[in-house]
């Protein structure tokens, strides 16, 4: 194994940063004292690239500094390649809030949201979940490149008043969607969150 560097002072202070470190686990692990209440324990530097550990006075622990570098290069790669794994995972369970809507007042065939809703994510699955207190017929308002299209959902049937509603909508890349109902109501609850397709 080759290690480069361009500061020759490098070395120096990694040697410095491990004899810190050393030190520390050492104070935090004491078992024994000598008669002048000294730790027992005890590290070298070696010119030959290894660490000296002397446990007490008969007894040494040779570390090679090379082998300890590779260690800590698979372990910090093994993090790394973990904290990758779970943002990875998750992206893909993440569930983004959209809208959230409680007791608010809508306007017949009117978009209900002042603003169109766009996929952070695309393709994904827009959860749309709904609860008015009047029955009507809900529609998808769906727009790609200024043109809108209605899409009836429940079947073009109107919801039962007071009951709760789930509907999962397909939204594809550069497209935005809206939400009307086909009557003045209170919208007790919607809420709809992004949930992105495998």
């Amino acid at each position: 194994m080759v290690f480069e560097t361009l500061d020759p002072s490098y070395w120096r202070t990694l040697q410095e940063a491990l004899l810190t470190l050393t030190n520390t686990l050492q104070n935090i692990t004491r078992t024994g004292f000598d008669d002048g209440s000294r730790i027992r324990s005890r590290v070298e530097w070696l010119d030959d690239g290894w660490i000296r550990v002397r446990v007490d006075t008969g007894s040494a622990l040779d570390i090679s500094l090379t082998d300890l570098l590779r260690e800590f290069s698979r372990t910090f790669y093994n993090i790394v390649e973990l904290n990758s794994l779970v943002l990875s995972l998750l992206n893909e369970i993440i569930v983004i809030s959209k809208i959230s809507l409680f007791n608010t007042s809508i306007t017949a065939n009117t978009n209900i949201f002042s603003v169109d809703l766009s996929p952070t994510r695309s393709p994904c699955i827009f959860r749309i979940y709904v609860c008015f207190n009047a029955s009507g017929v809900l529609s998808v308002v769906r727009t790609k490149g200024g043109v809108s299209v209605i899409e009836q959902l429940n079947s073009g049937l109107a919801l039962t008043a007071n009951a709760a509603y789930v509907f999962d909508i397909l939204v594809d890349a550069d497209e935005s969607i809206n939400l009307q109902y086909s009557v003045d109501a209170t919208a007790l609850k919607i809420s709809v969150v992004e949930v992105k397709v495998n």
